[in-house]
């Protein structure tokens, strides 16, 4: 990776005072795999939106942590529920929010761990063209630049995040949010999607062969024209496949060492 300076806006750098640990983040973003092809898709015609108020994108730490404590039953619609996955979402006016939760066999330290290796990326997460990551000054801090491919008549996104990793008294959590940098500007070619606050908590558990109770966020919008509607649906569909896929490599990476 080297150590490319990250040329940070203020509200990037100022987020949050957290401890410094080296760690790793699961990449957040917005996944469109398995989404179906109803008669919502119609209204997909690709256009950039006006850039949205610069201000929505001031992350405090403490709103990530207050949507992993909401009792989803109460304000969040229930998605989808299989095989151990439960996807929560709700409608915002920015967007959407979707919340996952999901048991894994490894701890938080070896899921951020092995999310961030690069050249296993694709292995687990067909989504992904393109993913980048560079340091910032902060040891806990880095810039993740990710690509997805092209779904279906949907153009591709890219996405430019800060992530914050921090330990909790029960496990671990990484916070992220989109930021700009001057390495990868918006352009014409890609669709910019935007994540207000994202992340997981890795809680950790006993449970038989469980060690994590995992929580993913992402309160975010997904660009141009696609509705929060369908983007919410998509999403909802994809994540279980993702993580499921994560699980499986994780358990080969692991038992190869």
């Amino acid at each position: 990776m080297g150590n490319a300076p990250g040329n940070l806006c203020k509200k990037c750098t100022d987020c949050f005072g957290l401890k410094r640990n080296r760690a790793s983040n699961a990449n957040q973003y917005i996944a469109l795999t398995d989404h179906s092809t109803d008669s919502t898709s119609q209204e997909m015609i690709e256009e950039k939106k006006a850039d949205l108020d610069p201000t929505v994108f001031s992350v405090d730490p403490t709103e990530f942590l207050e949507i992993c404590a909401m009792p989803p039953s109460n304000i969040f619609e229930k998605l989808l529920e299989k095989e151990g996955f439960i996807v929560y979402g709700q409608d915002i006016d920015e967007g959407f929010i979707i919340k996952a939760e999901w048991k894994s066999k490894f701890t938080g330290e070896e899921i951020i761990k092995f999310s961030r290796i690069a050249d296993l990326r694709h292995s687990w997460d067909k989504n992904i063209d393109h993913i980048e990551e560079l340091p910032t000054e902060s040891q806990n801090e880095f810039i993740t630049y990710t690509i997805l491919k092209k779904a279906l008549i949907i153009s591709q996104r890219e996405i430019v995040m800060i992530s914050n990793i921090r330990q909790m008294d029960d496990g671990m959590i990484v916070v992220s949010k989109s930021c700009d940098h001057e390495k990868f500007p918006e352009t014409e070619k890609f669709i910019r999607m935007t994540v207000y606050v994202g992340g997981y908590y890795f809680k950790n558990i006993c449970d038989g062969e469980f060690k994590t109770h995992a929580i993913s966020i992402t309160k975010g919008n997904f660009g141009g024209t696609v509705s929060s509607k369908l983007a919410k649906k998509a999403t909802a569909l994809a994540l279980p496949k993702l993580y499921q896929n994560m699980e499986k490599c994780m358990e080969k990476y692991y038992k190869d060492r």
